[in-house]
C-alpha cells in the first residue's frame, strides 16, 4: 500500500509541475481558421467597460494594455443581433471582456487559489475566451448609460454569480434572466458559475490564440510609417528589427525612384537602409524586401502587389523617408 501511494504521489506531483511549467498554449489541429473582430467595429453602441485594462478586477491589476474587445465573426454577429433586440426593451450590451489572449488564463490560473480555480480556466485545456467565442458582459439602461443592477458582480468568486442564484432581489434576477434568454437566443450559453459569462455555440470549431490585441487585424491592411525627414534613427530601425524579429513578419522598403535626377540620392539611401537591415543587424532572405515603386500607385499598386502580410511599409523619396 505504501509503495502505491507513493507511485500515486509522485505522478500527482509530476502533473502539477507539468502545468506549472506550461510556457505556450496546447496544440490543436483541424480547427477553423480564426478571423476575430472588433466589437465596437460592427456595432459602436456597445459599451466597453474592460476591467482588465484597469486595476479593478480580481489580479489587481491591468493584465492588458487595449481597453478593446473581440469575437470570432459569427459570435460577434450574434452579439450584434442581441444588441439589436434589447435595445427594443431599453437596454443595451455592456462589454467586460471577449478575446483573452492565453498568456492571461495562464496568469489568472497561477494567482486564484486552489478554491477559487472553479471559477478560472485551467490554461493546459485552454478557454473559450481564448478561442475568441466567450464573451463577459451585462445590460446597461439606453437613457442613462448605466449599468443594471444584478445579482452579484462581475468576476465574484461567491454564489451570488451562479445564473440560477435565488438571492437578490426580483429586479436583479429578472434583469439577469433578461440577459439569459436574448443571449441563448442567438445562440450562446450562459457559463454554469458565472451569470456574465456566455459562450457561442462552435467554441470547439476554433483554435486556442495567443495574440496580443496590437497583433490583431494585422492581415487587414499594411501598417504603413510616414516619415517627414531623412532620419535613420537607430532606436526607430531597431523597433522595426525586433518586431520582425519576434513575429517573423516582413518589411518592404519602397523607394521611389521615379525621377531621373534624384535616382541616385534615393539609391544612396536605399543602400543605406539595406546595410542597416542586412549587414548591421542580421536580416536577410525574405524579412525585408526591397523594391522600387510610384507614390501616386501606393495605395493600390502595393496592396495588389504584396497584400496584407506585411507589417511594414517603409517609403522613399527623393531622399527623404515619406
Amino acid at each position: 500500500m505504501k509503495t502505491r501511494f507513493f507511485y500515486s504521489s509522485l505522478i500527482l506531483l509530476l502533473l502539477s509541475l507539468s502545468t506549472l511549467a506550461q510556457d505556450a498554449p496546447p496544440k490543436e489541429e483541424g480547427k477553423r481558421k480564426p478571423d476575430l473582430v472588433e466589437l465596437i467595429k460592427l456595432d459602436p453602441t456597445f459599451k466597453l467597460d474592460i476591467r482588465y485594462a484597469t486595476n479593478s478586477n480580481f489580479a489587481g491589476k491591468p493584465v492588458y494594455t487595449e481597453a478593446r474587445a473581440f469575437l470570432q465573426r459569427p459570435a460577434a454577429e450574434a452579439l450584434v443581433r442581441v444588441n439589436k433586440k434589447l435595445k427594443e426593451k431599453g437596454y443595451g450590451l455592456m462589454i467586460f471582456d471577449g478575446y483573452r489572449p492565453w498568456a492571461v488564463t495562464k496568469l489568472f490560473w497561477d494567482i486564484t487559489p486552489e478554491d477559487k480555480k472553479k471559477f478560472v480556466a485551467d490554461p493546459s485545456k485552454g478557454s473559450r475566451h481564448n478561442r475568441g467565442c466567450a464573451v463577459d458582459l451585462t445590460l446597461y439602461d439606453l437613457k442613462t448609460g448605466m449599468e443594471i443592477p444584478m445579482t452579484g458582480y462581475f468576476d465574484e468568486f461567491s454564489e451570488r454569480s451562479h445564473p440560477n442564484y435565488q438571492g437578490g432581489t426580483a429586479e436583479q434576477r429578472a434583469a439577469r434572466d433578461l440577459l439569459r434568454r436574448m443571449m441563448e437566443s442567438e445562440g450562446f450559453t450562459v457559463y454554469e458559475e458565472e451569470w456574465w459569462h456566455f459562450d457561442y455555440k462552435d467554441w470547439r470549431e476554433y483554435p486556442i490564440l495567443n495574440l496580443k490585441f496590437s497583433e490583431i487585424g494585422r492581415d487587414d491592411e499594411p501598417f504603413v510609417f510616414y516619415r517627414t525627414s531623412f532620419d535613420l534613427s537607430k532606436a526607430w530601425l531597431n523597433e522595426i528589427v525586433k518586431e520582425a524579429q519576434d513575429t517573423g513578419e516582413r518589411v518592404i522598403v519602397v523607394a521611389h525612384l521615379n525621377k531621373k535626377e534624384n535616382r541616385q540620392l534615393n539609391q544612396r539611401l536605399l543602400n543605406k537602409v539595406r546595410d542597416y537591415f542586412e549587414n548591421q543587424r542580421g536580416l536577410k532572405g525574405e524579412n525585408f524586401i526591397f523594391t522600387e515603386g510610384d507614390a501616386s500607385q501606393k495605395e493600390s499598386r502595393l496592396d495588389f502587389y504584396f497584400g496584407s502580410k506585411y507589417r511594414y511599409v517603409i517609403f522613399l523619396k527623393n531622399g527623404k523617408f515619406i
